[in-house]
């Protein structure tokens, strides 16, 4: 290692796989060194390793997971800040998402759908187990003559859910059909409130 007398440290600059990158008042290497690893210990992402990387400025939508539920859902589906709210569509109480209109829904396959969508994204529980969503969808108040069990297994026929995930586990998870159903009703139902 070169002596670092003749030189005198700052600060340093870190780009991060996640496109987050920190300035840090630092005396040494070491500091460096304990900067990222904290940063990848915090999950904040790793060093980037293509310095021509280094210099692309991230989307602002993948710089900064937003801690509101309902945004990270707004977020993912491409809707307006504030939308779900203004809508009244969804809403978040003690760590678990509401459906405030259930009757707004076309169909009750949409609301299940948009529900586990909900679930997933917003409460980032992926996936989550059969008794769980059980008991959230009872407390939906959602009127229907097809039992939970069975309007699941119609989601799962029609690609909608993970065959795999549910087998394996029973628990429930949306393809990327069913996420992009999910995304479709609610920019729906988002354009005509």
């Amino acid at each position: 290692m070169s002596d670092s007398s003749q030189y005198t440290l700052k600060t340093a600059e870190v780009h991060l796989s996640t496109g987050v990158n920190i300035v840090a008042e630092v005396a040494s290497f070491e500091a460096i060194k304990r900067l990222v690893q904290d940063a990848e210990a915090s999950q904040l992402g790793g060093l980037i390793q293509d310095s021509a990387k280094s210099r692309e400025t991230p989307p602002v939508a993948a710089a900064h997971a937003p801690e509101d539920p309902l945004a990270r859902m707004e977020t993912r589906a491409g809707l307006k800040a504030g939308s779900l709210a203004k809508a009244k569509l969804v809403a978040v109480k003690d760590e678990a998402p509401h459906l405030l209109r259930p009757h707004s829904f076309k169909k009750i396959i949409d609301a299940v759908v948009v529900l586990i969508f909900a679930v997933e994204t917003g409460m980032r529980r992926n996936p989550i187990d059969y008794d769980s969503f059980s008991a959230l969808y009872e407390a939906q108040n959602l009127k229907s003559g097809t039992p939970l069990a069975m309007m699941l297994t119609n989601l799962r026929n029609g690609g909608y859910l993970d065959k795999r995930t549910y087998a394996d586990r029973r628990n429930l998870r949306l393809t990327g059909k069913g996420e992009e159903k999910a995304v479709q009703v609610l920019k729906e139902l988002c354009d005509a409130a």
